[in-house]
């Protein structure tokens, strides 16, 4: 199974305030047969269609259910380096350690 980490933090429903990214074909879905160009697919359509029901967020995906304007607001604010719910002050700050984990655990490297 790989394993993908944001390099800041991102108001965002299936992303952690660990940067941890939830991506099926990251978790569940993942086969070695995969290969860079599919999973870059993926975070493209979870960054244009987030999804609410299985949050790793929870306060930015009840925004996004309950109020999509507000959850464009937050996210236009966050990206500023604005502080929104949880996330606080600490978004857009660059993160200490960030890799990308690939199937065992090993590291792939910081830019992979």
């Amino acid at each position: 199974m790989a394993g993908l980490l944001c390099y800041q933090q991102v108001y965002h429903p299936n992303i952690d305030l660990e940067g941890s990214v939830c991506l099926n074909i990251l978790r569940e879905d993942w086969k070695p047969i995969l290969n860079i160009n599919i999973i870059v697919y993926g975070l493209f359509h979870l960054f244009m269609q987030p999804n609410h029901e299985d949050p790793m967020n929870s306060d930015a995906a009840n925004v996004l259910r309950d109020d999509l304007n507000k959850f464009k607001s937050n996210v236009k604010l966050a990206m500023g380096g604005g502080s929104v719910g949880e996330l606080g002050s600490s978004i857009g700050e660059n993160r200490q350690v960030v890799s990308n984990v690939g199937t065992h655990g090993k590291r792939l490297g910081p830019h992979v």
